[in-house]
């Protein structure tokens, strides 16, 4: 993608750890945004509020996220990744409960990675991120 790849993570995900890995610049052309920094949402949006609205933007951004309960069959957030059409990565559970700098470490290890996983994929697809730091295609988001 000579343009580069729109990312988006939201408030499960540090908010210094997005503008870190947009500062470091892996991959100049692309754009890393927070949450935080979208003034169309309020820390307490909901995601299927958030999904919506991304679903929306051109080009639309893959969503970064430590937040796994869209994996919850019938849940209104999986409901509405599944009709986004967008991309997206989660990372497993334990990651949230690590401490700042071990997210980090971890984060931009697998950043490379993440980045070409979601560079190849055809379709809306979902990512999850292992808490060995491999990056694993599940299925694509329409089939959620």
């Amino acid at each position: 993608m000579a343009g580069g790849l729109t990312f988006f993570f939201d408030n499960c995900m540090s908010t210094r750890l997005a503008r870190a890995l947009q500062e470091l610049a892996f991959f100049p052309k692309d754009t890393i945004r927070h949450q935080k920094d979208d003034p169309r949402f309020k820390s307490d949006s909901l995601d299927v509020d958030i999904y919506n609205a991304l679903a929306g933007d051109d080009p639309r951004p893959v969503v970064v996220s430590s937040d796994l309960s869209q994996k919850t069959r019938g849940s209104p957030e999986r409901q509405a990744l599944r009709a986004s059409g967008l991309t997206a990565v989660f990372f497993a559970k334990n990651y949230a409960n690590l401490r700042m700098h071990p997210q980090a470490v971890l984060t931009i290890k697998v950043w490379p990675d993440i980045r070409e996983a979601v560079s190849r994929c055809t379709k809306p697809t979902l990512f999850v991120v292992a808490a060995q730091g491999k990056v694993k295609e599940l299925c694509p988001t329409a089939s959620l």
